[in-house]
């Protein structure tokens, strides 16, 4: 270990106790900051919708009360997530397989690479015996599903059939207007 001077050590010392400061100093108001935020979505869920337009969406006028800033609206908007998960073995048993390898994207990851390389080293590899080194994830490409779905080449009903929706937590979006 490099020797350093008393004035280098010094600083050092300084900086370390600066830092932590900081550090608590963000993680205090890191915690305040989510109570505040738990309470404004409790009220917003209270009012929003009395307030809210048909778009769903609050437009507040803060010109003049909010100090060192040009913003002369903030608009407000309610958003609620959701995530669509498919059932993608039922999904391929209700479809024919053209259609599946239209939907289905499949995307492959080498999870032994030392493996791989003798096994192809060695040549004449099975297809079957090469995917026990690979991971194969599959997805639908849900811009071809909405596609087939309303040139009616799928039928929707099939398609509930295999998904789940699941409602996320919902929050308010604050923008500028």
């Amino acid at each position: 270990m490099a020797a350093i001077t008393k004035s280098a050590e010094a600083y050092v010392n300084e900086l370390i106790v600066w830092f932590f400061e900081r550090k608590k100093s963000f993680e205090a108001n890191k915690k305040l900051f989510e109570e505040e935020k738990a309470e404004f979505n409790s009220t917003m869920e209270r009012y929003f919708d009395a307030l809210s337009d048909e778009n769903g969406e609050y437009v507040l006028s803060v010109k003049g009360r909010m100090k060192n800033t040009k913003v002369k609206a903030i608009k407000v908007k309610k958003v609620c997530p959701t995530r669509i998960s498919f059932d993608i073995p039922k999904f391929k048993s209700m479809i024919d397989k053209v259609s599946r390898k239209r939907l289905i994207s499949k995307s492959y990851k080498v999870t032994n690479w030392p493996g791989l390389l003798q096994l192809l080293k060695d040549s004449g590899v099975d297809f079957k015996e090469f995917l026990k080194y690979v991971e194969v994830t599959e997805d639908v490409r849900t811009d071809v599903l909405e596609n087939m779905i309303s040139k009616g080449e799928l039928d929707e009903s099939v398609v509930r059939e295999c998904t789940s929706i699941t409602m996320l937590p919902q929050y308010y979006r604050l923008s500028e207007k």
